[in-house]
């Protein structure tokens, strides 16, 4: 311990003449193999010198992104992402988006924008504000009873990964969302259809009460005085012709 103790003194007694750490030991040059150890393993690189792996797979970085990862490449592209729900609107959430709070009891709740987490600090009832879902289906004008609804349930069950069996829920699950979309339109376009007869009968009757504006009062008057001047010279031609 005297010795290198002492070593140390010696070296701190030393001006410095750069920033790099002071050490006891002699420094390596640059490039040298510690004594007993093979070649330093060469990282393969890309096309621009940057080593392989995470970050520089010798790929351009539109290429790496396009790619979608591992999963995309082995799903023909496509990256595979959970898009949650918002608590308060029930609108989707992105992956990197929203805002996410944990309460005490570790209930979370995740919310799509600064809005709704507002509204949710405010303890205003989503059922009462007329722009979330929950309003909407609580006031009948959105789908709320179909067997679509019934595959999207959140199941803690383990799975073997199967890769048919992956394939065949993912098709499921895309077939699933265009036939409840089609449901959804239909549900909305038969909601709306009653009320479309009321305004064309409403229009029909603002038409039939406003219609002078539209044809003017006296405007076939002039024709219906001739028509009955003729009327009349022909009764009296007739009555000459009798006499």
């Amino acid at each position: 311990m005297q010795g290198v103790s002492a070593v140390c003194r010696r070296l701190w007694a030393v001006p410095r003449l750069s920033k790099a750490p002071l050490s006891p030991f002699p420094a390596r040059p640059v490039g040298a193999v510690a004594p007993g150890a093979g070649a330093a393993p060469r990282l393969p690189t890309g096309g621009a010198g940057v080593p392989s792996g995470r970050g520089g797979r010798g790929l351009p970085a539109s290429s790496e992104r396009a790619s979608g990862g591992a999963c995309g490449a082995a799903r023909g592209g496509a990256a595979a992402m959970r898009i949650e729900k918002c608590y308060f609107c029930s609108g989707p959430i992105y992956p990197g988006h929203g805002v996410m709070f944990v309460r005490n009891d570790c209930k979370i709740f995740r919310f799509c924008k600064s809005k709704c987490h507002k509204n949710f600090k405010k303890k205003r009832n989503p059922r009462k504000i007329r722009w979330t879902k929950a309003f909407r289906k609580a006031a009948g004008k959105e789908l709320t009873v179909d067997n679509s609804f019934e595959f999207e349930k959140r199941r803690n069950e383990p799975v073997k990964y199967q890769r048919e069996l992956w394939n065949k829920t993912v098709d499921a699950m895309k077939r699933v969302e265009e036939i409840k979309q089609k449901r959804q339109a239909r549900f909305i376009m038969n909601r709306l259809k009653k009320s479309k007869e009321l305004q064309k009968a409403e229009d029909i009757k603002e038409v039939k009460q406003n219609i002078h504006l539209l044809r003017a009062p006296h405007a076939g008057k002039p024709k219906q005085l001739e028509e009955k001047m003729v009327q009349k010279l022909q009764e009296d031609v007739d009555m000459e012709e009798v006499s």
